[in-house]
């Protein structure tokens, strides 16, 4: 039995092995026929790594124009290759292999059916473009943007974390000159807390593109908070006359009005900002003056000038010139008053000569004929020749010497040749 299965197997030997060999041929055709070979094209990211080795050289790389894909050509049979996507290829472009600080060969592999495809063409290269490293570190500035509501003003900013590392190549990080972070307070009064992501100025003031630049913070917490704003005058506490023959012209301010802030029911109980006498006293002036005051020390607690605004205030006190001139003002500008009746009375003397004090550029334009005078004669009982005061009517502001006349007086119903002399509103 044994013999008659060993034969069969080795009986015709040669056919039965050709028969096998051309079993073998027909399947590859059919499995060529059905499932051929195919090649295409994909297009993947590629990854770098070991990019420590450059910044442990105080190095950094960029890459032009984003170019940081690659294309290769993929073979497989079709029924693998109606598998395969671009995430089946992984790109890698190590540091370590860069070459001439320019470029870096692009290792491509499989992630599926690794043994069943063929990656063809030439060694790709990742372009790159080495340049120095530099950190520094930038206090973050919080701006507040917009108007707050009306009677109320900006009081702080406050930024947490303030300070930011910035990395990036060195001419680009040495451009920075400062890190802001902005906060609207558009028709604000009460504070405000909110997230930013800040921002990076140059020496313009124009932001900067952050591509290449690693901040150490994405976003930062702002707060924003206000204070009441209220518009007051200046005075002087004094109320005294400027000194002896001296005559106020005009006291300014300048300014004439601070804005002071702080919480309203502070505000509300500040009507204006006053200078103290001790500080300036009319009653030692006695020419123009003028001194700058800083006011911010005379506000209660709780209330300060706004910032932006000078707490100094000038103040300017005009004195009026004033000059002595002697008048000789006519007898006929001097009226006899309230004179018994049945009496007569004149004045003797032609003009009665007075010395007026005043502002200089007044008394050129005052005329003697133009001052008016009166004598009181209500004493005054009988005939006879009295020296009588004359009360002039020239303005406060003048400054008259006392001034006699001679009054004769007669009866009109009897002659007499009395004389008698009269001081001020005497007999």
């Amino acid at each position: 039995m044994k013999n008659k299965i060993i034969g069969l197997f080795v009986k015709n030997i040669g056919l039965k092995l050709l028969a096998v060999i051309f079993a073998v041929i027909l399947w590859l055709i059919v499995v060529n026929v059905d499932n051929p070979a195919q090649s295409k094209s994909f297009t993947v990211t590629v990854q770098v790594t070991n990019e420590d080795v450059l910044i442990e050289q105080g190095k950094y790389y960029t890459i032009p124009d984003n170019a940081n894909t690659v294309t290769f050509r993929v073979t497989a049979r079709r029924s693998i290759m109606e598998q395969l996507t671009a995430s089946d290829f992984v790109a890698i472009a190590d540091m370590n292999n860069l070459e001439n600080d320019s470029r870096i060969p692009v290792e491509i592999t499989a992630s599926r059916y690794s043994g069943s495809v063929t990656i063809s063409g030439a060694t790709k290269y990742l372009t790159v473009e080495v340049g120095d490293r530099m950190t520094s570190k930038f206090i973050i500035s919080g701006v507040g943007v917009g108007d707050p509501a009306e009677g109320y003003t900006l009081d702080y900013v406050e930024v947490s974390p303030n300070v930011i590392t910035i990395s990036g190549p060195a001419e680009e990080v040495s451009e920075i000159s400062s890190v802001v972070a902005y906060c609207d307070v558009s028709g604000m009064s009460t504070e405000i807390i909110e997230s930013v992501v800040p921002k990076v100025l140059d020496g313009n003031g124009k932001e900067m593109d952050t591509t290449n630049l690693e901040l150490s913070e994405t976003t930062v917490k702002v707060s924003a908070g206000f204070l009441s704003v209220k518009t007051v005058p200046i005075e002087l506490e004094s109320d005294s006359d400027l000194a002896e023959d001296a005559e106020l012209e005009s006291i300014s301010f300048s300014p004439s009005e601070i804005e002071i802030v702080g919480d309203s029911s502070v505000l509300n109980s500040i009507s204006s900002i006053v200078i103290p006498t001790s500080v300036v006293d009319l009653s030692k002036i006695s020419s123009d003056f003028s001194t700058e005051v800083d006011v911010s020390s005379y506000l209660p607690e709780g209330a300060t000038v706004r910032s932006g605004s000078s707490a100094k205030v000038k103040v300017s006190i005009s004195v009026a010139e004033h000059d002595t001139v002697t008048y000789k003002v006519p007898a006929a500008n001097i009226t006899i008053s309230s004179l018994a009746s049945g009496l007569t009375a004149v004045v003797s003397d032609e003009t009665v000569s007075i010395d007026v004090t005043g502002d200089a550029e007044k008394l050129e334009n005052l005329k003697a004929s133009q001052i008016t005078g009166a004598v009181d004669a209500s004493q005054i009982t009988g005939a006879g020749t009295y020296t009588l005061v004359v009360v002039f009517d020239l303005d406060d502001e003048y400054t008259v010497t006392e001034a006699t006349v001679t009054v004769t007086v007669t009866s009109n119903t009897s002659t007499t040749n009395d004389t008698v002399t009269t001081e001020g509103n005497s007999e």
